[in-house]
């Protein structure tokens, strides 16, 4: 007992109470600063933004003059966005938006693609409806194969850029991806009336149309992208497919024939041709048995 009442017990035990009330204070210090930190992300977003502290989830970063906030947007409804028109921007703002561009393409060539997403939300902190880099950060999306969040941006898109044609291939490519074959059908039809030129639309509607049995449709597309390139073997084989479909089998026939000598080993299309010989072969057999013998045919 007169151990604990020593000088030197006690001694220790107000250096024990010392480095505790250290410990406490630096504790709270750090506290505090964590809480000041917080409270300046929430004033200055932008800053938050580029030192990365936050991941965004989607296309767009809210701007409301009243908050002067990002807010991360989870896949937005299409209809419920603002289709307003996009702020005019100062020469000094659209060189810094077009800089960022360039430094995004960079990042994601190199494979810094956290660094890259950073960098767009950035720049969509400025200007939310840029094409270049709302498009880069669906191309982000598409390469992780979220395609449903590639979908929303380029509709996103079509709100403001509703007669750029290429922001219409590249969704129609993601509705096509997911399996979304009615609506992609539509979005290349749009884009064929925006640009006659664009011919990859009636390939890509060749293919969707087959896919959904209009082989009327998909004949009328697969001709006129063959128009362009009447060598392209996959078009032909779509054609042939779609007049067999259809009951044109003497021009799907003559088809197999012209793809046949682009593809000579191509065992499917060697089936189709062989398959196809002998139904029609049986055919003309059966109708000249008709007409020699009309009875067989009444019967």
């Amino acid at each position: 007992m007169d151990f604990f009442l020593s000088p030197a017990f006690v001694r220790y035990e107000l250096y024990v109470i010392w480095f505790c009330l250290c410990f406490i204070g630096v504790y709270g210090a750090y506290e505090i600063g964590s809480w000041l930190r917080n409270f300046s992300n929430l004033l200055y977003p932008k800053s938050r933004i580029v030192s990365g502290h936050i991941h965004i989830e989607t296309a767009k970063a809210s701007n409301k003059a009243s908050t002067d906030m990002v807010e991360p947007i989870v896949e937005p409804d299409f209809q419920a966005v603002d289709d307003s028109v996009p702020n005019v921007l100062t020469p000094e703002r659209r060189a810094e938006i077009s800089e960022l561009g360039k430094l995004v393409r960079t990042k994601i060539a190199r494979g810094d693609l956290s660094e890259a997403r950073s960098k767009i939300i950035e720049g969509l902190a400025i200007d939310k409806w840029n094409k270049e880099l709302n498009s880069l950060l669906a191309s982000l999306y598409e390469r992780d194969n979220e395609y449903r969040k590639a979908e929303l941006i380029y509709k996103d898109l079509i709100l403001v850029h509703d007669t750029d044609p290429e922001i219409y291939m590249k969704l129609g490519f993601s509705l096509s991806i997911q399996g979304k074959f009615e609506i992609a059908y539509e979005i290349y039809k749009k884009l064929l009336d925006l640009s006659d030129s664009h011919i990859e639309a009636a390939e890509m509607l060749a293919n969707i149309a087959h896919e959904l049995g209009r082989h009327d449709k998909a004949i009328e597309y697969s001709k006129l992208f063959l128009k362009s390139y009447p060598r392209n073997v996959d078009m032909l084989t779509v054609l042939s497919a779609s007049l067999i479909a259809n009951g044109q089998k003497e021009e799907a026939l003559d088809t197999l024939a012209k793809l046949k000598n682009l593809d000579p080993y191509n065992p499917r299309v060697r089936e189709m041709k062989e398959k196809l010989e002998l139904e029609l072969e049986l055919s003309r057999k059966f109708e000249a048995g008709v007409k020699e013998n009309p009875d067989v045919s009444e019967k």
